[in-house]
Order: C-alpha cells, then sequence, then structure tokens
C-alpha cells in the first residue's frame, strides 16, 4: 500500500501529462471532495431550510389553495 507522500507524487506525475480542461475536472472534483469532507463533520449541515432563503420553497404547497386547487386533479389527470 503507498504512503500518504507516494500517493500526492503519483498524483502530480499524473496531473502533470493532463490537458488544460482535463486539469479544471480535478480541481473541481478536489473542491468537490473538500466540501463533501467539511459538511460531514460541520454542525451547519444539518440546519433545517429557511423557506424565506429558497424561492422553490416558498412556493411548494401552492397548488393546494384557491384559484391553483380548484380542478387541478381534471388538469393532471384529463377529464372524468
Amino acid at each position: 500500500m503507498l504512503s500518504a507522500q507516494d500517493l500526492k507524487q503519483e498524483l502530480m506525475s499524473r496531473v502533470d501529462r493532463l490537458p488544460e480542461e482535463d486539469l479544471r475536472e480535478v480541481v473541481d472534483f478536489a473542491g468537490y471532495l473538500l466540501s463533501r469532507a467539511a459538511s460531514q463533520f460541520s454542525p451547519e449541515s444539518s440546519v433545517a431550510l429557511d423557506p424565506t432563503l429558497d424561492p422553490i420553497l416558498q412556493v411548494i404547497g401552492i397548488g393546494d389553495v384557491e384559484p391553483f386547487a380548484q380542478d387541478v386533479d381534471e388538469l393532471l389527470y384529463g377529464g372524468s
């Protein structure tokens, strides 16, 4: 099994041979891995969603009230 230092050297050796576009993907992927690792240990990762900050959460349930609720079944599933 390779040590962490050996893994880093192998990674750098391979990265040196990549074209620029692939380097961008490597950087993006490294950022994803870092954010995933940080969110696993972050107390903020379990914070409840705030509907006032998310426009999608603001419209959830809009079909339950008039005038949207009127005839919603007919619109979704066709005439009776």
